[in-house]
């Protein structure tokens, strides 16, 4: 049940950040100005550097990011590339008070934002939503993404736009269009460990004014470097290609059309899993990576996306249609021994359908709505064998487990927001959405084991916005947001449901433009009471996944956000989160009152410097380096699991022109080791399974622009 490979082009271009701008919405397909590669520093030493202003699209209409009452993080696609950022769950490096980590399947990610977390087997509790297509499921989120312009990520509960499942936050993201010249750019890189990328694109007009497309094409290659001391072997090799295609139309003056297609394919190791006691959890030396079997994953995947926009003066007409389907077969050791136990067989499909049709108001009024509705019909199989391993290259007879769920989703919803500006200064928004999510689950190989469901949700929004001047504005929201609920497998040894996760969340915040525009600041605190938290456990015996609720959860924080245009060459960037989770009751009974909720780091800090020396006209020695400090987590409810606090450091020195850029890169400098997933007393009381991140990660890299 393992499905072969392909081997096509794949590589590292993922663009990302953390302070500039993008296009306006809104605009023709070829006003809209590409970033170009590479940015080097002028060499007039007299001439006054500031900061960017940075319009954003997270209320689905362009707006400056410093009028915009919500905890934004903003990255573009030359800071990304500034920082070497290469997939999705790279994001998390630029933005505080969220994490988002590796799991045991490499294309699947664990999302943790303000405190709510992914629970495996469920729904991310952020919504990440790609050129205006919403992923359906976490196993599409974690993709290397080309060409990207602009990432916002905003947190707090962000349903009344986005929709269910933006119980903690949504992470928007927006690719570059074409300008109105041919352009084309290659880049590779070679690291330990074999680690080798290469991408590629071309982008530009076809017919003049009417049709742009982009083609982006990368591959990568990497040997591994966790050791299956056991068999002498890699556990985490990953291999994958993809393309990326875009076409931009410009139907008529009024009608516009976007169409974009991703397709990758790779080819990883997998389940890069240890058994360690509760004494040796924070313990990497030495590894503890001993399996008589290697495990793979392959996965496919496809992103299909069809936009179209009619402007019709006083109100814009969008309508985005999306499909995405996505295979992934999982084959290899299930004991995570050295010693004959057994194999697992997993193999995930999920397909999606989605359409989204809204209208906006188009003019300078004081008032600014919006009204839409969503559709989406989602289908997903999970079918998992568990068979004996003989240990010598053989499996079976029989079978210990056999299961093939069925899950379907059928879900829409109607929503509406507006922003009237009371005065010049003050802006009061609403918002609403009501969404339905029908949902069942049946067992192929059990016929007693259908049960459906359906989720129901109000998300209310309201937000006042004051701007004591035109560049420092103070805002307060309250705003509900919910997660769907869901089934477990007919074997779980949890209910066979789960219901569905409620925050009412109350948000305090001030946002500010400070010293001739070289720097901007943001600030806001947050009180979430969240209910039937969703978390998951695993057992062995027999091998199922649970997701449960935890019944009262209430979550405090702070952010902070700060970006310095310190000297013409030198930008420095702060970010710092602290979340206090703390479990009011477990199950109904008080239990547990007072404990950290699990998989939060306490604090979160970020400091970033970009330096830039000109050397004369043509070339510019570039340093940019960040330091993450993140806060002890604990990884179950009791508390008796933990890992402290760590810092990873990342640096990057480029020489640049305009042309062409040659990088030296380090990743986690210091090797520092950590869980990016534990579940606790899997393999019995003061057993724990974790997964290990990647180790310390160091080369060269070339790029080329035409």
């Amino acid at each position: 049940m393992r499905r072969s490979q392909c081997k096509v082009l794949h590589s590292s271009l993922f663009v990302i950040a953390t302070v500039a701008s993008s296009y306006g919405a809104g605009e023709g397909f070829f006003e809209a100005k590409a970033q170009p590669a590479i940015k080097p520093v002028s060499a007039d030493h007299n001439a006054t550097a500031t900061l960017q202003e940075i319009v954003v699209l997270a209320r689905k209409r362009p707006e400056q990011v410093l009028n915009l009452p919500e905890a934004l993080t903003v990255i573009d696609g030359v800071t990304a590339e500034r920082n070497g950022l290469a997939r999705v769950e790279d994001i998390a490096r630029l933005t505080p008070s969220l994490t988002i980590a590796s799991t045991f399947r490499p294309g699947v990610v664990l999302i943790t934002m303000r405190g709510i977390s992914t629970a495996q087997g469920g729904e991310a509790p952020v919504a990440v939503v790609i050129d205006g297509v919403q992923m359906p499921s976490p196993d599409f989120i974690n993709q290397e993404l080309l060409d990207i312009d602009q990432i916002e990520v905003l947190r707090g509960p962000q349903g009344s736009l986005y929709g269910r499942n933006a119980i903690a936050g949504a992470i928007n993201i927006t690719t570059r269009k074409p300008g109105d010249h041919l352009t084309a750019w290659i880049k590779g890189s070679y690291g330990n460990n074999d680690h080798v990328r290469i991408a590629g694109s071309v982008s530009g007009p076809v017919i003049e004014d009417r049709l742009g497309v982009r083609v982006t094409a990368s591959y990568r290659d990497y040997n591994g470097g966790v050791d299956n001391v056991f068999l002498g072997t890699k556990a985490d090799p990953f291999r994958e290609a993809s393309i990326n295609a875009a076409a931009y139309m410009t139907i008529s003056e009024r009608l516009t059309a976007d169409l974009r297609f991703t397709y990758a394919d790779s080819k990883a190791g997998s389940l890069s899993s240890e058994i360690v006691t509760t004494a040796a959890f924070d313990d990497f030396k030495p590894s503890q990576m001993v399996r008589n079997l290697d495990t793979f994953d392959d996965r496919r995947l496809i992103n299909l996306s069809f936009k179209l926009e009619l402007d019709l003066d006083d109100v814009i007409v969008t309508s985005i249609t999306g499909y995405d389907d996505v295979d992934q077969a999982l084959f290899g050791d299930g004991d995570f021994t050295s010693a004959p136990g057994v194999a697992q067989d997993l193999v995930t499909n999920v397909r999606a359908f989605t359409e989204e049709l809204r209208i906006a108001s188009n003019n300078n009024d004081r008032l600014h709505w919006l009204i839409g509705g969503f559709f989406q019909d989602r289908h997903t199989d999970n079918f998992l064998k568990i068979i004996p391993d003989n240990g010598d290259g053989t499996f079976g007879p029989g079978l210990i487990v056999d299961s093939m769920d069925v899950n379907k989703s059928k879900s829409w919803a109607l929503f509406g927001q507006a922003s009237y500006e009371v005065t010049d200064a003050l802006e009061l928004t609403v918002g609403l959405r009501y969404d339905e999510d029908k949902r069942s689950s049946h067992d192929l190989l059990i016929p007693a084991s259908a049960a459906e469901k359906t989720f129901t949700s109000l998300q209310p929004k309201i937000s006042l916005s004051y701007a004591v001047t035109p560049e420092w504005r103070f805002y307060a929201t309250y705003a509900e947001g919910f997660r769907s609920g869901g089934f477990n497998a007919f074997i779980s040894q949890a209910d066979r449901s789960f219901a569905k996760e409620s925050a009412d969340s109350f948000e305090i915040g001030t946002k500010a433009s400070l010293m001739d525009g070289r720097m901007t600041l943001s600030a806001s605190v947050f009180d979430v009471s969240l209910d039937n938290q969703q978390f998951f456990f695993v057992t062995l015996n027999p091998p199922t996944q649970n997701v449960i609720n935890i019944a009262k959860t209430k979550i405090r924080g702070v952010e902070f956000e700060l970006a310095a245009q310190a000297t013409d060459q030198l930008q420095l960037i702060l970010g710092v989160g602290y979340i206090d989770a703390e479990i009011r009751d477990l199950d109904g009974s008080g239990a547990l009152r007072g404990n950290r909720s699990p998989q939060t780091a306490k604090h979160s800090v970020r400091v970033g410097a970009d330096y830039a020396q000109p050397l004369n006209d043509d070339y510019t020695l570039r340093l940019t380096a960040n330091a993450d400090w993140r806060g002890s987590i604990v990884w179950d409810a009791a508390n008796a699991v933990r890992t402290p606090e760590k810092v990873v450091v990342d640096a990057r020195l480029s020489l640049e022109t305009a042309s062409w850029a040659l990088t030296a890169y380090a990743r986690n400098i210091g090797d520092t080791r950590y869980p990016t997933q534990a579940i606790t007393d899997l393999f019995g009381p003061g057993l724990h399974m974790r997964i290990p991140n990647s180790r310390r990660d160091y080369g060269i890299e070339a790029k080329v622009v035409f």
